[in-house]
């Protein structure tokens, strides 16, 4: 076959497949307008017959399914053909049947379409029985001459489309009977969709029942009202309906017979309703309305309630959960509430409503709701509940909210806590008692100077923060305040007072301030005059209360006397023993008022480093002595004295009267012994006065030296404060001036113990012309600004206050010198004596030993015991005299002297009754305490001996004379720098400068090479470590005969580092403070008697003491003689 050909026969087929394609078209439109139509007039026929018979809901159901089911199946039915050929499931038309269609549809063509495609199944099968080209010819003149016919003409849709036109009218009018209202086929069909609901027949009327269902809280009241309905017009209208109820559950109804109202309705009251219940209207008709049901259900309410109170985080409480349906609640500011409640049935709200008109509306959290709100103030509150139907609770409770209020803080200032006075120590403890409900967060120190002789007063407050941590409530709180930062001279008065804030982060902290107090810098004139006054005081009570103990012993004397003449008691003599006994406690308390007053004048002395070790060590003992003057012997004397007239024992009288007397007399002793060392101490303390007034002086010359050098030319403001300090420091020279003639009238009353020759030498030293002269020319060259001759004039005044503060010193170590001298030597006397006497008391009591009853020696021994006893009480009262200057003399030796007293008087007894052995055996007791008082006194020298030695005095007198040296090479140094040019001679002289401040050097290297053994000295002497290294620097610039500024502040420096370090020496010694210990009772055994059968050892270790003391050849020979024989005895 020709491709040609072919291409005809494709065409030809193709033209086919269009008609073929267009037949399943119509067939599928004809089905589907059948199947349409059948299922539209089945339908119809099911409405028609409801419309007819009205069917149950249950027979509606039925036919609604069925009709259903039918229509499925007609659809399918009809469907099945022309759908699966469609979808070229079912085998479709053929091709000689679409052309036997086309040639019984066009005459030209007949069956020539079909043998054209027999003769092309020819020609592709090869067929030899026609000739191909007879086909081909016939196949293209088929092809033209059919080219002009449209085979799907075939196919006519014109009957189709008249028959749906026809079937959709008839749809149409089915619609429009379904759609209009009203009609039988509308209800019908309206019947038929709803096949489930129950179609009532249409009655003459219904009832219109209101309120219908509805949902009541138990106990209400619910009106029910029925009003009918006619359908037509022309229906009569019942007046009369039965209402019929029950209660849920209950089968048995009640009935109610209604007549209508001036409305023509029906109405009835069910009043407190407890239960549910149905209730439903019928008429005499029949006719029913709709059943209606009341549910009664009960009002929402809290079934409970639950606080959880959460405090401010700055009070760090913890939250606090309050009982059950407790609402009521006291908070802080701040706090947070959270609200949890759980209601007693489903609510579709919950809302806290406050007294100010706010809300909280509660969020649903599992079966209950919960809320939280931040309280600032006080305030009151309800909760409500709504529920499903809008019903709320009832009965609603009130609840409050109170304010607990956060406390103001509180501060005291409980120490110093009054006015005071403060030292140049310059430091203030403070104490503080802070409280506060929950802690405060800062503390401020205010202060303000308000009085000073230099500074106008402050008007605004400075303020420190002494603590940067926050402080918890109720606490103590300690601060060191130093004052040395507010720049203060003496006599400036602060003010101040402790600010605290609490950390109330809510409303803002809140401060308090305590009670303003003053500090103030007294003047060393105001210290020094209180001690003066103090010691004034003292001496006049204690004068006093000697006088009152000497009229307390003629008191005691006269009540002796009359209890000797007449032994009667009665209230008269009763009378004068209580009023002695009081006149006792008097003196007693104004004795304890003199020692608290010179306690604390002590205590007040040292904190401003105003006492020598030495005078403060004396002031200790005086605190002792003062002590030891509260004598209870006396008051025990006297209380017996008082007891033994009650229980009129005359034997017990007249012993407690003895005792009495005698416990009088060491009281009256001790007072006057107080009085005589308080008025030494006040010279030594008067010294120490003088030179603390010195070297006061000499800080504030060098002071105004200083500032004067640095003095800018044209500040004449600052050189008239310059000047004032000038003439302040003259004030402070006539005030020495007039101190050192008062000394003199105080040592006066001493002139054996007082170095009045040198005091009169530092009297020449303070009432030097050339120096007070110096000082106003000083201030007159000031104000008039003429710095060179004011510099000149104020080194020449600080050398003379260097030269009386040297002699001061001086005065001071004589005077101390002295004292220890004269109290070595009367010590050291009172022992050789008291060793003697022991020795001779020996020697007697071997004599007494030996001698019979009848013997005539005893005359003699009692003689030679009785020159003993003088002898002792010659001791005795030199030791007494002795204990009116020193403290050395303790109560100890006055003991073992009293004890080896009455041991005589003992042994005096002994002999008169001729009894060798009993006196024999009170000598030894008597020597026995006569060694022991011995080596009492030994041991008091050799304390006195190392403190002499250790107490600073040598490295203090090396140190001042260091000092002296480098002053006198100081000034040559500053002539030599101020001359112009060097002569042969100055050349000399420079060299020999260069060697005194070598030998400064090497002294100053010894003495720290000394002191490395002592802790305390080394301390000292390590503030000189550099110095050396400067002296050997100015050394080496002397020899090289170069003068220059920097070799003069250099020699300046190194003469303030020794007076510095002498300085240091002195004020060491106050560090150690006044300890006050509990007392206890020591349990310990009494130390043995001192016995002649003392073995070889202890022997050789007195006689080693008594060496090592110091004594005179002689007196050494003396007592190794007395302990060689103790030891052949032995």
């Amino acid at each position: 076959m020709t491709p040609q050909t072919q291409h005809i026969v494709n065409q030809i087929k193709e033209r086919i497949d269009k008609t073929r394609r267009a037949l399943n078209r119509k067939e599928l439109f004809t089905a589907g307008l059948k199947t349409f139509s059948v299922i539209v007039l089945l339908g119809t026929v099911f409405v028609l017959i409801e419309s007819i018979a009205e069917f149950a809901s249950q027979t509606r159901t039925v036919l609604f399914y069925s009709y259903a089911i039918l229509s499925i199946g007609i659809c399918i039915w009809l469907m099945r053909i022309p759908l699966l050929r469609f979808f070229g499931i079912l085998e479709d038309h053929s091709d000689r049947e679409i052309a036997r269609m086309i040639g019984v549809k066009f005459e030209t063509i007949a069956d020539r379409l079909e043998n054209i495609l027999d003769l092309s199944d020819m020609l592709q099968n090869g067929d030899v029985r026609s000739s191909p080209e007879l086909i081909e010819v016939s196949l293209e003149h088929f092809s033209k001459s059919t080219a002009g016919i449209n085979f799907t003409h075939t196919v006519s849709f014109a009957q189709l489309k008249k028959t749906a036109r026809t079937i959709f009218a008839i749809i149409t009018v089915i619609i429009a009977l379904a759609v209009i209202p009203g009609t039988p086929f509308h209800d019908a069909l309206n019947r038929v969709l709803n096949y489930n609901i129950e179609f009532v027949p249409l009655q003459k009327y219904t009832f219109s029942v209101t309120p219908g269902n509805i949902e009541i809280v138990k106990g209400e009241s619910v009106t029910i009202q029925a009003v009918i309905v006619s359908v037509a017009s022309e229906q009569s209208i019942p007046t009369i309906v039965t209402l019929s109820y029950s209660e849920k559950g209950v089968d048995v109804k009640q009935h109610i017979t209604l007549r209508s109202d001036s409305t023509g309705g029906f109405q009835y009251l069910f009043p407190v309703i407890k239960g549910s219940m149905e209730y439903q209207f019928s008429s005499e008709d029949g006719i029913t309305s709709d059943k209606f049901s009341i549910t009664v259900g009960d009002r929402p309410f809290i079934r409970s309630l639950g606080l959880t109170i959460v405090p401010p985080a700055y009070t760090k409480l913890k939250k606090e959960i309050l009982e059950e349906n407790i609402g009521d609640a006291l908070v802080l500011p701040g706090t947070s509430i959270i609200w949890n409640i759980v209601p007693n049935k489903v609510i579709t709200a919950a809302t806290i409503v406050f007294k100010n008109g706010a809300d909280i509306p509660l969020k649903k959290n599992g079966e209950g709701y919960s809320g939280e709100f931040l309280v600032v103030n006080s305030t009151s509150y309800y909760i409500e509940l709504v529920d499903t139907n809008g019903n709320s609770n009832q009965n609603l409770i009130n609840y409050k909210i109170d304010m607990l209020a956060d406390e103001y803080p509180s501060v005291v200032i409980v120490s110093p806590g009054k006015n005071i006075d403060v030292t140049d120590a310059m430091q203030l403890p403070l104490e503080l008692k802070i409280d506060d409900d929950f802690g405060v967060s800062k503390i401020l120190l205010s202060f303000r100077l308000i009085e000073s002789k230099y500074e106008k007063q402050e008007r605004s407050f400075g303020t420190i923060i002494p603590f940067d941590t926050l402080i918890t409530k109720n606490e103590t709180v300690n601060y060191l305040w130093d004052l040395s930062l507010l720049g203060l001279v003496p006599e400036d008065v602060v003010e101040y007072f402790v600010e605290v804030q609490d950390n109330d982060v809510v409303n803002g902290p809140k401060s308090t301030k305590s009670q303003t107090f003053l500090i103030r810098l007294p003047s060393m004139e105001e210290v020094f005059a209180d001690a003066d006054k103090t010691h004034e005081d003292a001496l006049k009570t204690l004068e006093e209360s000697l006088k009152d103990a000497q009229e307390l012993k003629k008191d005691l004397e006269e009540l002796s006397k009359d209890m000797k003449r007449n032994k009667q008691m009665d209230w008269q003599k009763q009378n004068k023993a209580d009023e002695a006994l009081k006149k006792f406690e008097e003196i007693q308390k104004k004795v304890d008022n003199v020692s608290k007053t010179v306690d604390e004048m002590t205590q007040n002395l040292q904190r401003n480093n105003t006492l020598s070790k030495e005078t403060l060590e004396k002031y200790m003992e005086l605190q002792k002595t003062l002590s030891e003057l509260n004598s209870p012997e006396f008051q025990k004397a006297m209380k017996r004295m008082q007891d033994a007239m009650k229980n009129v024992s005359p034997d017990q009288l007249q012993e407690a009267m003895q005792q009495a007397q005698f416990n009088e007399e060491q009281f009256r002793q001790s007072i006057e012994r107080t009085m005589n060392l308080l008025k030494r101490i006040q010279i030594e303390q008067k010294v120490d006065e003088l030179l603390k007034r010195a070297e006061q002086m000499k800080q504030a010359q060098e002071n105004v030296n200083k500032e004067t050098q640095e003095l800018k030319q044209n500040d004449s403001q600052k050189a008239t404060e310059l000047a004032q300090q000038q003439d302040e420091i003259n004030k402070q020279l006539s005030d020495v001036q007039k101190e050192l003639n008062d000394l003199g009238k105080k040592m006066d009353e001493f002139p054996k113990e007082m170095p009045t020759d040198k005091l009169n030498a530092v009297k020449e030293a303070a009432n030097d012309k050339d120096m007070r002269n110096a000082m106003k020319q000083s201030s007159q060259q000031l104000r008039s600004m003429q710095m060179e001759r004011a510099m000149t004039a104020q080194q020449q005044a600080n050398s003379g206050i260097n030269e009386m503060q040297q002699e001061l010193s001086e005065l001071q170590e004589q005077m101390l010198n002295n004292q220890m001298q004269q109290t070595m030597n009367a010590l050291r006397k009172s022992m050789q004596d008291m060793l003697q006497l022991s020795q001779k008391q020996e020697a007697l009591k071997n004599q007494s030993r030996s001698l019979d009853p009848n013997s005539q020696q005893f005359k003699e021994i009692a003689q030679q015991q009785q020159n003993l006893q003088g002898d002792l009480n010659n001791i005795a009262n030199a030791m007494a005299e002795l204990s009116q200057q020193s403290f050395v003399v303790t109560p100890e030796m006055g003991k073992q002297i009293g004890k080896a007293m009455g041991q005589m008087q003992q042994a005096m007894s002994g002999i008169e009754q001729r009894n060798g052995q009993s006196a024999s055996a009170s000598q030894n007791e008597a020597m026995a305490s006569l060694n022991k008082a011995a080596t009492q006194m030994q041991g008091a020298m050799k304390q006195m001996q190392q403190q002499g030695g250790q107490g600073g005095g040598s490295l203090m007198q090396q140190l001042r004379n260091m000092a002296m040296q480098q002053q006198q090479i100081n000034a040559q140094t500053q002539q030599m720098g101020q001359q112009e040019g060097m002569s042969q001679q100055q050349m000399q002289e420079m060299g020999r400068l260069a060697r005194q401040q070598d030998a400064v050097r090497k002294s100053l290297e010894q003495l720290q090479r000394e002191s490395q053994g002592s802790p305390e000295k080394n301390k000292v002497m390590g503030d000189l470590d550099n110095i050396a290294d400067e002296m050997k620097e100015v050394v080496e610039q002397l020899r090289q005969n170069e003068i220059n500024p920097n070799t003069t502040q250099q020699q300046e420096r190194i003469l303030s580092r020794l007076l510095q370090a002498q300085r240091s020496m002195r004020e060491r010694d106050f560090e150690q403070k006044r300890k006050a210990t509990t007392g206890i009772t020591l349990q310990r055994r009494s130390p043995a008697e001192l016995s002649v059968q003392t073995n070889e050892s202890r022997l050789q270790k007195d006689l080693q003491r008594a060496e090592e003391a110091g004594y005179s050849k002689d007196y050494m020979d003396l007592i190794r003689k007395y302990y060689e024989a103790i030891g052949k005895n032995n």
